[in-house]
């Protein structure tokens, strides 16, 4: 990466989780394709269904086959990382660290599943969505008043806007949101829901007025795993969708950032245009 802020772009999967090596390695594939210069690769979160059986890491780094060996991955920790044995636990799987070399910047509580780093004048900050919230909300509070950059991107695999039947994110809302206005975060990448939701751009919960800094939040999935569509909050989003695999390419430069969202057969489904906010 360059020390100044020159324009780049990144990749950004949803939930790759199941079909594996048959669905998301297409994904991989079309995604690669569309941007092969991405900078990195970013994924929401339940990389594995069941993270105790090495096979299914061993599908996921086949899928990703060479793609991954020159294009770094940061990956985002998710709910199934707790999945262990067939029970649910407090204790995320000690399989994931031993697969990833990460930063060990964030919460010491939470080594390489809470983290961030710098790019080119973006700023990216990993959060870890199944424990910890509050401390973690002042951990990212703390941050953002001392780390300077253009762009402010956060991934985390729990929505706050969920996208998914049944589903909706106060708990997560009322936690980080206020953070997340505070400090005029740009976009948050998230994945659980199983589904795809772009917002249009929100403050204190609710639409940003015109000459207002609101934050966009989207929903994605690039696995097999396909729930049904019924946001809680409809009118929140701009674009919603369902029984798809999809990837995003994200374009960064000085001025704007451009969020481009294709369905896997390389169909364009939404782009928006984000503009900085001065900080």
């Amino acid at each position: 990466a360059s020390e100044n802020s020159e324009a780049f772009r990144f990749l950004y999967f949803g939930d790759p989780q199941n079909g594996i090596r048959s669905h998301v390695s297409r994904a991989f594939r079309t995604g690669f394709k569309a941007a092969p210069d991405a900078a990195f690769i970013t994924m929401a979160g339940d990389l594995v269904s069941v993270p105790g059986v090495d096979q299914q890491w061993r599908d996921l780094f086949h899928a990703g086959s060479w793609i991954l060996s020159e294009t770094p991955l940061a990956p985002v920790m998710g709910n199934h990382a707790y999945y262990i044995n067939g029970s649910w636990l407090d204790k995320h799987s000690e399989y994931w660290r031993p697969h990833f070399t990460l930063p060990q910047n964030g919460l010491k509580s939470l080594p390489e599943t809470n983290y961030f780093f710098h790019y080119q004048g973006l700023l990216f900050v990993v959060l870890n969505g199944s424990e910890q919230h509050e401390a973690q909300a002042r951990w990212l509070d703390d941050l953002l008043q001392v780390e300077e950059s253009t762009w402010i991107v956060i991934s985390m695999h729990q929505p706050l806007y969920s996208t998914k039947e049944g589903r909706d994110g106060i708990k997560l809302r009322n936690i980080f949101l206020p953070v997340f206005d505070k400090h005029h975060v740009d976009l948050v990448l998230q994945g659980h829901d199983h589904t795809f939701g772009r917002t249009i751009p929100l403050i204190a919960d609710r639409p940003a007025g015109r000459r207002e800094k609101g934050t966009v939040y989207i929903n994605s999935v690039s696995g097999s795993k396909q729930y049904g569509l019924d946001p809680t909050r409809a009118e929140m989003f701009a674009i919603t969708g369902e029984n798809t695999q999809y990837y995003h390419v994200i374009d960064v430069d000085a001025k704007k950032m451009i969020l481009r969202s294709y369905s896997v057969d390389t169909m364009l489904v939404d782009e928006v245009v984000i503009k900085p906010m001065k900080r």
